[in-house]
């Protein structure tokens, strides 16, 4: 699906055939992990890295030079450690070594001899680009990283046209710390029963924000109902109080339940991978990585999610992937043959963004306090709950930096795609210049008092005028679109787009199952209705034919008993 009505997306690993007004879509490939548990780790540590080594060199090829996106991590830092005497990238913000990795790839280039380009975004760069950022993506994607990808592939492009990066290497080899979840949640798990661990996290949704707590609420539920993916905002319940129209809160776990029956012969850490390599990578960091890099006319390749390379990494045993040791075990023990040790072994960081910072300063706080009163978001929120969950944030009673640029995201590029606004005209103003330096006041008379004083009120009267658009350097800024200013027609809810349809009586839309044919070859039956009556079945990657087979023999037993 996308968020255009009658606009649907190409599934990743499938083809599309046009024939005659008519559409079928097959799948021709599908990652699945075969884990070799007799491989031991000098086995997989020699094939990550000769593995990989093949895949740099097919992945550098090209009548141009290219470029490596560098950061403190261990996956782009072992792409760059290949780039000797090229060229590497890096952006950061400039609050601390939390959110700036400019020194630290500096002080890797050095030691491997690329020659290192960095730029460090400004919190005012930052804001600015957000509609822009939004516009290029199509289709709202509420990662902040997005718009820090935007700033370097930006800084890349003005000195190559191709670049190497390092996306995939956690979803592969298994780097995304809460990977570790299902082994640290085993024995909670395990010996407290189900009906106490919902009381437990229950009161423990009632707590502040504590270290602990997250444990204890994610550690309630099995992996299949707890986890869909680093997506993971708000629940149904939530949705529900915030939504104007409660009805299409949906359950997200339901999204997620044909891939772990894909899934279900792997254990939770794999299911886990297998989920964000269908789901999360393909929804969110290729997605970025692709839409950011084209923005600015720059060619992005991943050599980490080469065909080869997956082969290898589906085939490492659980623990080479992910232990009480590390993360991405086995590839760091590759990686370490290249690169210095602190590197290869630093815990997973991302890419990260100050945003929950950002939205406890005073004037970014305005920012999206403005959004969130405007009549787009009167349209389709409960603005009152939106407020209360900037407001607590901002007294810092609870992190809710992620919800919150979750629907501000949202309301910027809607009313880009619905609101005709252009996105240079939702750059928001720029911060108050700060005042000049405190100096000692001198005595005033009454008289003078009583006059500075109309003059600040006349000021502040003036400042609350909505007519003016432009600040003092004649900078455009950001004010709500008001219902006067937006289409006639605008997209709603699907239950209230048409309501005179509503009055006929239609036909239930029967519910669609896509059918892979295993054999490669075109078939009719890529399409089962469930509901309605049976059509063509062919066996598909969903269904084992062993397991079929001898249900099917069970059945024709009983049958034959009773007859």
């Amino acid at each position: 699906m996308t968020f255009f009505k009658d606009i649907e997306c190409l599934l990743p690993g499938h083809f599309m055939w046009f024939r005659d007004g008519v559409v079928e879509t097959q799948r021709y490939f599908e990652p699945k992990f075969k884990p070799d548990l007799e491989m031991t780790e000098d086995e997989a540590v020699d094939q990550i890295e000769k593995v990989f080594e093949d895949s740099i060199k097919a992945h550098k090829i090209a009548d141009v030079e290219v470029g490596c996106f560098l950061s403190s991590g261990v996956d782009s830092s072992y792409v760059a450690s290949y780039f000797e005497g090229q060229k590497t990238f890096t952006v950061g913000f400039d609050f601390g070594e939390k959110y700036n990795e400019i020194t630290w790839a500096q002080s890797l280039s050095e030691k491997i001899g690329v020659e290192h380009h960095a730029k460090l975004i400004s919190s005012e760069e930052f804001w600015a680009a957000v509609p822009k950022v939004q516009y290029h993506m199509d289709q709202p994607l509420a990662d902040p990283s997005c718009i820090a990808l935007y700033f370097v592939t930006k800084l890349a492009s003005e000195y190559v046209k191709v670049v190497l990066s390092g996306e995939g290497a956690d979803e592969l080899f298994g780097g995304y710390t809460c990977y570790n979840d299902p082994r640290v949640f085993k024995w909670y798990q395990k010996i407290v029963p189900y009906f106490l661990r919902r009381g437990i996290g229950w009161v423990c949704k009632k707590l502040p924000d504590i270290k602990g707590r997250d444990y204890l609420i994610r550690a309630i539920h099995p992996l299949e109902k707890r986890y869909i993916g680093n997506a993971y905002m708000y629940d149904e319940k939530q949705k529900k109080a915030l939504l104007k129209n409660p009805e299409i809160a949906s359950d997200p776990s339901r999204m997620c339940r044909r891939m772990y029956t894909r899934a279900r012969r792997y254990d939770d850490e794999t299911k886990m991978q297998y989920l964000d390599i269908n789901m999360w990578m393909v929804g969110d960091i290729l997605l970025k990585a692709d839409r950011m890099s084209m923005a600015n006319s720059l060619e992005l390749r991943v050599p980490f999610l080469d065909k080869e390379v997956f082969k290898v990494a589906s085939s490492l045993p659980t623990p080479l992937r992910v232990n009480k040791y590390n993360t991405k075990y086995a590839m760091r023990k590759a990686a370490a043959r290249h690169l210095p040790e602190e590197v290869a072994e630093k815990p997973k960081l991302g890419f990260p963004v100050p945003t929950r910072v950002w939205l406890r300063d005073e004037h970014y706080y305005h920012v999206v306090q403005d959004m969130f009163t405007s009549p787009t978001a009167e349209k389709f929120f409960n603005t009152e709950l939106l407020l209360q969950y900037l407001d607590d944030h901002f007294d810092e009673k609870e992190d809710n930096s992620r919800k919150i640029w979750t629907i501000y995201v949202f309301l910027v590029w809607y009313q880009i795609y619905f609101g005709a606004v252009a996105p240079e005209d939702l750059k928001p103003a720029e911060r108050p210049a700060p005042p000049d330096p405190v100096k000692e006041k001198e005595p005033q008379s009454e008289e003078k008092a009583e006059s500075d004083a109309d003059k600040e009120a006349q000021t502040k009267e003036e400042a609350d005028q909505p007519e003016e658009d432009l600040d003092a350097e004649g900078t455009k800024v950001f004010t709500p679109v008001k219902d006067e200013d937006l289409p006639d027609e605008l997209p709603l809810p699907e239950k209230e787009e048409a309501p005179q349809e509503e009055e006929e009586e239609i036909p239930p839309v029967p519910v669609y199952e896509d059918i892979y044919s295993s054999s490669g070859k075109p078939t009719t039956g890529c399409r089962v209705n469930l509901e309605g009556e049976s059509k063509p079945i062919s066996f598909t990657d969903d269904i084992d034919p062993e397991d079929f087979f001898a249900s099917l023999k069970d059945k024709l037993r009983e049958n034959i008993e009773d007859e």
